[in-house]
């Protein structure tokens, strides 16, 4: 588990498909799957693969939660901290909630 700021700090969600999202005794539990590019150079030389990676955040005791129609969310576009606060900027628009932390598998 890390502090809502350290993953705030370290943690840049973008241009991801949401797999599965729930809300589970106020913990907000987002799968999301990414495209991500990757460099490689070796005997088999390879550059810009292209390689799908699946991450789960479980954003623990939520709260101040903005849209309650978070659960349809399809795509996370970024996310952001704004007055403390964690936005996701969506297919659905700009979903802002508070936590105190967040565990990434």
């Amino acid at each position: 588990y890390m502090k809502k700021e350290v993953f705030i700090k370290l943690f840049y969600i973008e241009d991801s498909n949401v797999r599965k999202i729930e809300l589970q005794n106020n913990d907000l539990i987002i799968q999301i799957e990414t495209d991500v590019v990757s460099f490689a150079m070796g005997n088999n030389i390879r550059e810009n693969d292209l390689n799908e990676v699946t991450n789960t955040y479980t954003f623990k005791n939520v709260n101040d939660i903005s849209d309650y129609d978070l659960l349809k969310i399809s795509i996370i576009y970024q996310t952001t901290c704004i007055n403390s606060l964690i936005c996701f900027d969506t297919n659905l628009g700009k979903v802002y909630f508070d936590c105190n932390e967040v565990f990434v598998e």
